[in-house]
């Protein structure tokens, strides 16, 4: 049997849940003096193991030793270090107040990169707010940081584009979302941007709906009016004015493939294939296809690089798009759990995975040194 004396726990945000904690604390039961540590930093907002213990912590130590009041318990000693969500989180003297072996235990030339790092990366913020300063974060993280989005150029002439290589992708909707194509335009030089041209379309039942939302931040009614946003009447999406505007974008940027998502969009890609010529391609939306343009498209707009030419709708979705990594830290957009539609970044980042996915043409060696003679 388990009759533990002293029993350690790392890590207690790991835990699935609360069982082998009620099993170890339960087993100390026919020891006199049992001690029990556990140690964590801090763990996602949700229900957890984890953040039971953190909140039974927080009322003992807010308790002042005074029997009458909730959370008294003079066998719980808390010792909390951390942060504040109010705090400033890039200087030194925040960090000290998650780390009392700052310099000691965990060099501060650590902290300093990982703080550059989150800087640039909303996901690598996301877990530096959480492992180095113990703030609990949400269980999902923010994409695109819109400070950074709005740092980048705006404005984009289409017929500049035409001539220029061009990857583009569809993103069908069911007849409530938005639908979204996005056309692709990779820089011609070093110095040159990524430019990113949309059209959106929804029907207009969703727009009237939106509008009795009074959603500020997602002004339907206004993007239709600047012509941001494509309303086709009634309660669902005219399918063939979206595929004719479609082919009329392909004849003139001429992309070299069109992605799309299998799921909604087999039928009209089949027929923009085998009845227009299209160049369409099926673009798998698993994670394996989608971690590493996801993360092109962050560093590309973290380095001012991508000339969105000031799409609102874009710049919606570009703010409503969440990730949740995995184990090993590959990331893809999740519709289910962003705060809103991100069609549009979705078929974004299917462009930049066509260019992605070409193989790298390299010159023949004998093309720049000739044969060499011994």
């Amino acid at each position: 049997g388990l009759m533990p004396h002293f029993i350690i726990v790392d890590e207690l945000h790991r835990h699935k849940d609360g069982a082998l904690m009620d099993v170890l604390f339960r087993s100390t039961s026919v020891r006199n003096q049992p001690l029990m540590v556990v140690i964590t930093t801090a763990d996602y907002d949700r229900p957890s193991a984890c953040n039971d213990k953190y909140a039974e912590a927080c009322r003992v130590r807010d308790n002042d030793g005074d029997p009458e009041k909730p959370g008294y318990d003079r066998r719980f000693l808390p010792v909390i270090f951390e942060a504040k969500e109010s705090d400033d989180w890039t200087l030194p003297e925040t960090w000290k107040k998650a780390n009392p072996g700052l310099g000691i235990s965990k060099p501060i030339e650590y902290m300093e990169r990982a703080c550059k790092k989150a800087q640039e990366d909303a996901v690598a913020k996301n877990e530096f707010l959480r492992l180095d300063l113990n703030i609990r974060t949400q269980n999902v993280e923010s994409l695109i940081n819109l400070d950074y989005w709005d740092a980048c150029p705006a404005e984009l002439n289409e017929a500049d584009l035409v001539g220029r290589k061009c990857y583009g992708a569809i993103d069908l909707s069911q007849k409530d979302d938005i639908t979204s194509s996005c056309w692709m335009f990779p820089p011609r030089v070093n110095d040159d941007y990524w430019s990113f041209l949309w059209r959106f379309w929804v029907a207009d039942d969703v727009v009237r709906r939106r509008e009795l939302e009074h959603r500020r931040d997602a002004p339907y009614r206004v993007w239709v009016q600047q012509g941001h946003l494509i309303s086709c009447p009634g309660q669902t999406l005219s399918y063939p004015d979206i595929k004719a505007s479609i082919i009329r974008d392909a004849k003139k940027f001429k992309p070299v493939k069109i992605a799309f998502d299998p799921y909604n969009a087999k039928d009209i890609c089949e027929s923009l294939f085998n009845e227009h010529g299209l160049p369409m391609t099926e673009y798998d939306q698993t994670v394996k296809w989608f971690n590493d343009p996801t993360k092109k498209l962050v560093e590309l707009v973290g380095s001012r690089s991508v000339n969105h030419g000031g799409n609102p709708v874009a710049r919606w979705m570009a703010g409503n798009v969440v990730v949740k990594p995995d184990t090993n830290q590959n990331i893809k957009p999740q519709k289910n759990t962003s705060k809103d539609k991100i069609d549009g970044i979705v078929a974004a980042i299917m462009c930049l995975g066509l260019l992605m996915l070409e193989p790298t043409k390299r010159p023949c060696v004998y093309e720049t040194r000739g044969i060499v003679r011994l």
